[in-house]
């Protein structure tokens, strides 16, 4: 493999993958590099030479390799989720209009998205069932790139699900002490955050950006874009650190929780040195990026950011950011299990969504939607775990450098100094360093 010829088109083809409609067909010359023996290869390159990168390399091709292998499928579950709901709505974005409108009785959006579910029930579960037979034959790869990020992920699915049931009884304590209502739907009105939608001007997005940067010491980001589709808020890194665009919808509490996400991850990429060659800035622990935006989220969950930002009844406040992280945390952790204990379970499959969801979520599940929750799972673990860690984290840089931390230049400093190594860096190597131990306890029980 010409390692040169390699980085140009892995960063040509991931350039172009971000715009469909210009580049139906994004991959060509790479395409010659995805496929099994391509991925065995580099896998066996890494046994000799232990080269971290190469490992995370054959990984980024193993998640591309089901496009190619199953295209006709692809083809036919992008024509699924292509299809309106309602209006303008498409099916990745029903559950942001179903929390943003007022609820609606009769033929409503949420029976369509039943009805969808029901007609494209076998195309989802082909492209789905396909692409996960992909993970057999690749046991080994897997084993050792989640022992290269610090994890076991043949222990850490039973570790996940034994935290869900111990901590059931207390999350159902907090779910009724904020009332967020008893069925799925209720939950995602309870998201809508009413009660604090007149602490700030939600819909200015940008500027709630240039506030974070400021109060952080932070001197690139994304680029702002505004987004004809409301319920969008997403980075696309097109050609990380040169193109980031972070494109940005209407704006709520909930909606800027999610837009700060985002933000947070295009710190990460906008601060990679531009000298790093493209496969150390594209390829690597999906949890980095993922663990930078829910750090920088935390300056609306931190009463101490929420004072810096808005100046909100800080407490009464954070109440609520935090029940919907804890929801989102809870849902990825389903998710990861579902997601990784399905091939497994394909006979059963409605069934088993059933009963992990109601193992974290004390609602009835949305049994329809046992398919299309599946869209939300592929980073569902590693979402998890930069949760988790950046409450680990946001813990400790309380204890070195005060409840204003995020406004630290020294901290400030330090992150950029993390940016700039890329993917070379690990989450097991940041915590590292800022000496945080590795540990499994449940950090929202922990006291903020």
């Amino acid at each position: 493999m010409a390692a040169e010829q390699f980085r140009t088109l892995l960063a040509e083809y991931h350039r172009k993958k971000w715009f469909p409609e210009k580049y139906p067909d994004p991959f060509g010359e790479f395409i010659d590099y995805i496929s099994d023996d391509m991925i065995s290869g580099i896998h066996e390159s890494w046994k000799k030479d232990q080269l971290r990168n190469s490992l995370h390399t054959a990984y980024t091709i193993y998640r591309i390799l089901p496009e190619v292998r199953f295209a006709d499928l692809l083809a036919e579950y992008r024509v699924s989720m292509r299809e309106l709901l309602d209006e303008n709505v498409l099916p990745e974005f029903a559950l942001y209009h179903l929390r943003t409108r007022a609820e609606d009785p009769g033929d409503g959006l949420w029976d369509k998205l039943r009805r969808w579910s029901e007609k494209w029930e076998s195309v989802q579960a082909s492209w789905w069932h396909a692409a996960g037979n992909c993970e057999s034959q690749h046991a080994d790869l897997l084993d050792a790139y989640s022992g290269s990020l610090g994890f076991d992920r043949k222990t850490q699915p039973a570790i996940l699900e034994e935290k869900l049931r111990a901590t059931k009884e207390f999350f159902s304590w907090q779910w009724k002490q904020l009332n967020a209502g008893n069925s799925f739907q209720d939950l995602l009105r309870y998201f809508r955050l009413d009660s604090l939608s007149t602490s700030a001007d939600w819909n200015d997005l940008p500027a709630l950006a240039k506030g974070v940067m400021e109060l952080c010491h932070i001197r690139k980001s994304p680029r702002l874009l505004k987004s004809e589709n409301p319920a969008v808020q997403f980075l696309y890194v097109i050609e990380p650190p040169h193109r980031l665009v972070l494109e940005h919808g209407r704006g709520s509490p909930f909606d800027s929780l999610r837009f700060l996400v985002e933000l947070g991850k295009g710190f990460f990429y906008a601060g990679h040195n531009p000298a790093l060659p493209a496969e150390e800035r594209l390829c690597g622990d999906p949890s980095l990026p993922w663990f930078w935006g829910y750090l920088y989220s935390r300056l609306l969950v931190e009463p101490a950011g929420i004072r810096s930002l808005i100046g909100a009844s800080a407490e009464v406040f954070a109440n609520h950011t935090d029940f919907t992280f804890h929801v989102s945390y809870r849902h990825d952790v389903m998710l990861g299990l579902y997601n990784c204990g399905l091939p497994g379970q394909w006979k059963n499959a409605q069934d088993y969504f059933v009963t992990l969801w109601e193992n974290a979520v004390p609602v009835p599940a949305p049994q329809h939607l046992y398919l299309y929750e599946l869209s939300h799972s592929t980073e569902s673990f590693f979402r998890a775990r930069a949760q988790h860690c950046a409450r680990l984290a946001a813990r400790a840089l309380r204890s070195r450098y005060g409840w204003n931390w995020f406004a630290s230049p020294k901290w400030a400093g330090r992150a950029r100094d993390y940016w700039w190594e890329g993917f070379r860096l690990t989450l097991s190597d940041v915590l590292s360093d800022l000496q945080i131990a590795p540990t499994d306890e449940y950090a929202f029980l922990a006291i903020e």
